[in-house]
């Protein structure tokens, strides 16, 4: 199991696993983030499944990651899922800081299609509120602290629906209830053909 540390620089994270600085954040060392991109920082860490300090929704299988948006209206690009195999779970877990106060949502959709042209729900799309469901939730609706923060659960049935080798897209869409509509992050997904096929 890896071993990461992370120092709190100013307004900056830069993350440390056992070969040292994660590529694409030694930049952000002693820097305000906004003076980087004027788009977007992803500052991120994958955390294994077994480390409960780090897991909010997701409690088993997870791609976890929080995403740092310099302003609440601008959408994290190029901001792409782990690989999944096709038929396996997968949660995905998002925590978005950097937004202004006094914003709440109350329902967000992540929605995966082979192309952008397509209708929903493409290949298929998971939608979520405040209440705990199978589909996931939104574990942190009000941005009063800066952040808000949820939980996708893709199935089975979801992943086993792709085409093995085919990259796809997929974005992360919020309503709230002060300012309508947000894409806050935005990229693609690849699935592949597992070897085993037995279920039972």
């Amino acid at each position: 199991m890896a071993t990461i540390w992370g120092v709190q620089l100013w307004n900056t994270s830069l993350w440390w696993g056992e070969d040292g600085p994660e590529p694409g954040l030694m930049n952000l060392l002693a820097m305000d983030v906004e003076t980087i991109d004027p788009q977007w920082v992803d500052i991120h860490v994958i955390a294994p499944i077994w480390n409960d300090t780090l897991a909010v929704g997701c409690t088993d299988w997870a791609d976890i990651r929080t995403v740092y948006l310099a302003r609440f209206t601008m959408t994290a690009f190029n901001n792409n899922l782990k690989p999944i195999v096709r038929g396996d779970f997968r949660c995905v877990e998002r925590t978005f800081t950097g937004l202004p106060s006094g914003h709440t949502i109350d329902k967000a959709w992540l929605t995966v299609k082979p192309s952008l042209a397509a209708g929903d729900p493409g290949l298929f799309q998971i939608e979520i509120t405040t209440s705990a469901t199978s589909s996931g939730q939104i574990t942190d609706a009000s941005s009063s602290d800066g952040q808000i923060a949820m939980f996708f659960n893709i199935s089975s049935t979801n992943s086993a629906a792709a085409t093995g080798g085919a990259t796809y897209f997929y974005d992360i869409q919020v309503r709230t209830t002060t300012s309508g509509i947000h894409t806050l992050a935005m990229g693609t997904v690849t699935f592949f053909d597992g070897v085993t096929s037995s279920t039972t």
